[in-house]
């Protein structure tokens, strides 16, 4: 089994902000930048009276949203690419049973043909 390693991706640091100015109340809002994102929470911050809600983001086709950040799996839906661990799903889904994809992924490591031999032989 071949581990694909990616580089790591550069990092903002806690000083990259997106500044916003609301046409309605001439305000202007800094928002965070991490990992190239903004939280749309932050944008509850921008208000056009105290009793206003907030600002909302709207994203109808989750095109553009990400909806979380994960150390374990890495997925380019455009690209096809899917990897659990640096591993290509292919990869953990051959045909070698589902006993072995499981202890592929719960304790990342491979099985051996010896291990395998020995599970085919107990069905």
């Amino acid at each position: 089994m071949t581990k694909v390693e990616t580089s790591p991706t550069a990092r903002a640091t806690t000083t990259d902000s997106l500044e916003v100015r609301d046409t309605r109340t001439d305000r202007t809002y800094s928002l965070p930048i991490t990992d190239g994102t903004i939280r749309a929470a932050d944008l509850r911050q921008i208000k056009t009276s105290e009793d206003d809600f907030g600002m909302m983001s709207y994203d109808p086709a989750f095109l553009n949203t990400a909806s979380t950040r994960s150390a374990i799996t890495f997925i380019d839906g455009d690209k096809g690419i899917l990897r659990y661990r640096g591993y290509p799903i292919e990869q953990l889904a051959d045909p070698c049973g589902a006993w072995a994809a499981r202890t592929r992924t719960q304790w990342s490591m491979s099985v051996s043909s010896r291990q395998r031999t020995a599970i085919r032989r107990k069905r």
